[in-house]
């Protein structure tokens, strides 16, 4: 059956999200005009997808944000007042990294900066999005490494990685380490 195939050959997905379909908008901001008005000054056209998601802090501690990919770039908002936090243009991430687990987070790798980590209830949608945005932008594929273990760049200073593994009941375990500081 085509639903129960890995995502990209490597990902587990839970049973629930085999069969959903992909809408985009989760969190209907293409509806309004202020939103449209700010993007277009950062010379962005069209949104592609929206999420409420958690982004790990330098800190460790998991704040919410709203994720919003439009046609060039990631951005973070805030969760509750949708006030700009972060922007990644596409050009700048080299890579994406996720584990071969069932679990809803995913790491943005952007060489000139920290890196962003992410756990979005939709991240098979959010990771197709940003590669068909990336492979239009680019003219070539934004890669996904897919480990159980991979490092992260939490900060100039900060590497972190994170573990992922199986319980006995199916459940995913997420541990962080601190790997080095300086």
């Amino acid at each position: 059956m085509e639903g129960s195939r890995p995502f990209l050959g490597s990902k587990e997905r839970r049973r629930s999200s085999i069969y959903k379909s992909f809408s985009g908008d989760h969190v209907g901001l293409s509806a309004e005009s202020w939103i449209s008005s700010t993007l277009a000054k950062q010379g962005d056209n069209t949104i592609i997808f929206t999420d409420r998601a958690f982004k790990l802090s330098r800190r460790g501690a998991l704040e919410p944000r709203v994720l919003l990919l439009t046609d060039c770039a990631l951005y973070m908002l805030d969760a509750d007042s949708f006030r700009l936090r972060r922007r990644i243009p596409f050009k700048v991430v080299e890579r994406l990294r996720m584990s071969t687990l069932p679990d809803n987070f995913f790491a943005v790798v952007v060489p000139s900066e920290h890196d962003l980590l992410l756990t979005c209830p939709h991240k098979v949608e959010a990771v197709t999005r940003m590669q068909q945005a990336c492979e239009r932008l680019e003219q070539k594929p934004l890669s996904v490494d897919f480990s159980t273990r991979f490092e992260y760049r939490a900060g100039a200073d900060l590497v972190r990685e994170v573990e992922f593994t199986q319980t006995e009941g199916g459940d995913v375990s997420t541990k962080f380490y601190v790997k080095r500081d300086g």
